[in-house]
């Protein structure tokens, strides 16, 4: 009897402690990584597949999409006239700084030196960093060591079978150069569509202050709204497989050009 009430308290602290990371958390990545802790949803498993049979298996499956899709007339790209050029990304040893201040510490194994450490030394690093990141952008090429990445594979839901290589997902982790090339650049473009408002209005993925919550509110809200006027509603969803591995990049450049004003 003193067991079970021992457990039950210990319980019942737990989910105190729980309900109180959910209130005071604002960073929404770090609340669902607490979360998925909570539910033991880890996504480590023991791997019984070659690293050789990953990389068939992915290459087969976008090889797949794409060949299906072979026959499919192009889109039609409509160009907005009215968006001024991105004329440059170039950026200054001080920006590069806070951008190696803010990233995250997480290591990558061909990193020379450990995250946390470059994060320390960043106002000797950032004059380094700064004409290569500037040089990339300026050549409109990636630099080839940036390309050369540690993917890991991971179980995309604890219940799923490992036999299964649909079951995995490849996680890729670049080096730290590289990540800082591509963030500043991720940073100049989300700051010229804001600006221009060049996304659709309804978009939450890939928005600050948008998410999953926006959008879920928003769905709900219309579905009341036509539902309280005595209309009939449905609700169509969509998942894209391999969305973004099948990414075609003529079209994605022509994209940038027409609807964005990016070239180079």
């Amino acid at each position: 009897m003193q067991f079970v009430l021992q457990h039950h308290a210990f319980r019942q602290r737990r989910i105190e402690y729980w309900s109180a990371v959910i209130r005071e958390r604002r960073d929404s990545k770090t609340l669902w990584r607490r979360v998925n802790c909570l539910l033991q949803t880890n996504g480590e498993m023991i791997n019984h597949h070659s690293a050789a049979s990953f990389a068939q298996f992915f290459d087969n499956k976008v090889a797949d999409i794409k060949a299906k899709a072979a026959n499919d007339q192009p889109p039609t790209i409509v160009s907005r006239d009215y968006v001024p050029p991105l004329a440059t990304f170039r950026q200054t040893s001080s920006e590069v700084a806070t951008f190696i201040r803010k990233t995250t510490s997480k290591h990558c194994e061909l990193d020379p030196v450990p995250t946390w450490l470059a994060k320390q030394c960043c106002d000797i690093l950032a004059p380094v960093i700064a004409p290569m990141v500037n040089q990339s952008f300026e050549e409109a090429v990636f630099p080839e060591a940036g390309k050369v990445v540690i993917v890991k594979p991971i179980i995309k839901k604890s219940n799923l079978d490992p036999f299964d290589l649909k079951s995995w997902r490849p996680i890729s982790n670049i080096g730290f150069v590289a990540k800082i090339i591509k963030r500043i650049a991720i940073q100049r473009f989300n700051s010229h569509v804001t600006t221009h408002g060049l996304l659709p209005t309804y978009q939450s993925a890939y928005r600050t202050r948008y998410s999953t919550a926006t959008a879920i509110a928003s769905v709900f809200n219309d579905i009341a709204r036509a539902v309280d006027a005595g209309q009939v509603c449905a609700l169509v969803l969509l998942d894209l497989r391999a969305a973004f591995d099948t990414v075609d990049h003529e079209i994605l450049s022509e994209v940038l050009e027409k609807r964005f004003a990016i070239g180079g």
